[in-house]
């Protein structure tokens, strides 16, 4: 799992497990963000948390 273009204003979450897999999730203002398969509230997710320039993975 790679992590690229913290700073830009949409967080770029690039899978690089399965080609199939390799999706980018991009969202617009939001802080909290989903990588797994960009679903919300699905349980054995992992969560993004972005604050300015700092990325969190929970």
């Amino acid at each position: 799992m790679k992590l690229r273009d913290t700073r830009a204003k949409r967080a770029s979450v690039l899978y690089e497990d399965d080609r199939k897999e390799q999706r980018r999730v991009s969202y617009k203002n939001t802080d909290i963000i989903s990588i797994y398969n960009g679903f919300y509230g699905k349980p054995n997710c992992k969560w993004i948390i972005k604050r300015r320039y700092v990325t969190y993975i929970l």
